[in-house]
């Protein structure tokens, strides 16, 4: 009796230690899990409140046929020459809905495209950037611009009418 009982103890205690580290594997799995994605909305949150823009003027040019944003980087840091590729344009009549515009290195009917009033290739902060959408439909006052940054940062006006 005295054997047996020695050997079941020390097969449970083998199983026991088994479980618990099986256990705490997967736990300190699921924290990591759990840090990783705490850490990237944290970032994310950061990024978004360190980043603004605001539309400060528009107008539509009938000299080049396209609408005219003047849109400023209200934003505490400089934002990557690669946001363009990103960004969406709307433009619309206020209260009908709006045109998704996106952006085109060269002006093009149905597409955005952008010019910078300083050399270096980021947009920094405070600096404005003049936008050109080449609208393809019509679009009647009071106009509606909106421009949302990839991050989700945006800024609209209503002009007109």
């Amino acid at each position: 009796m005295g054997e047996s009982t020695t050997i079941t103890h020390a097969i449970l205690t083998i199983a026991a230690v088994t479980i618990a580290s099986i256990f705490a594997f997967v736990m300190l799995t699921k924290i990591s899990a759990l840090n990783s994605s705490v850490s990237q909305m944290i970032y994310s949150n950061v990024n978004s409140m360190e980043s603004s823009v605001t539309i400060i003027d528009f107008y539509y040019s009938s000299q080049n046929q396209s609408f005219i944003v003047f849109v400023k980087n209200t934003g505490s840091m400089d934002i990557s020459p690669s946001f363009s590729s990103m960004t969406d344009v709307y433009l619309g009549t206020y209260g009908q809905g709006s045109v998704l515009y996106t952006y085109a290195s060269s002006p093009s009917l149905g597409h955005w495209s952008y010019t910078k009033t300083q050399p270096d290739p980021s947009w920094k902060a405070g600096e404005t950037i003049i936008i050109y959408i080449y609208n393809t439909t019509t679009v009647l006052p009071p106009y509606q611009v909106k421009v949302v940054m990839p991050n989700g940062v945006g800024a609209e006006m209503v002009r007109g009418g």
